[in-house]
């Protein structure tokens, strides 16, 4: 299940609500909701996915929660975008003794795709 959208959180929780009360009815034996990187008790913007969780705790379904990081389109908000409108991500490498992004010759996949502009 993923977060039914951007609205007002009365809405959001009578969505999330009505999702799983009929996956309760329809027999769902395990139900996946996208929620946030932490419990988010400590945001005051979370209150849909703290009542979502809350829910899911007291469902009759077994249920996964998902700890995403911020989401793409929250990245470009807050992103200054490059003239032609695109955000370019940087991959850090992850390797034991290495920091920073990976470079043109570094991390695996490295090279592929299309080059940054110049």
């Amino acid at each position: 299940m993923i977060s039914a959208g951007a609205a007002e959180d009365d809405v959001v929780i009578a969505r999330h609500d009505a999702a799983i009360t009929a996956a309760e009815k329809a027999g769902v034996r395990h139900l996946v909701y996208t929620s946030l990187s932490g419990d988010g008790d400590h945001l005051t913007y979370a209150l849909a996915h703290r009542w979502t969780e809350r829910r899911l705790r007291t469902s009759s379904l077994k249920w996964t929660v998902l700890r995403n990081g911020l989401y793409a389109e929250f990245l470009a908000a807050i992103a200054a975008p490059g003239p032609d409108g695109t955000i370019t991500l940087a991959a850090r490498d992850r390797t034991p003794g290495r920091r920073g992004p990976r470079g043109p010759r570094g991390g695996r996949g490295a090279g592929r795709g299309r080059p940054p502009p110049s």
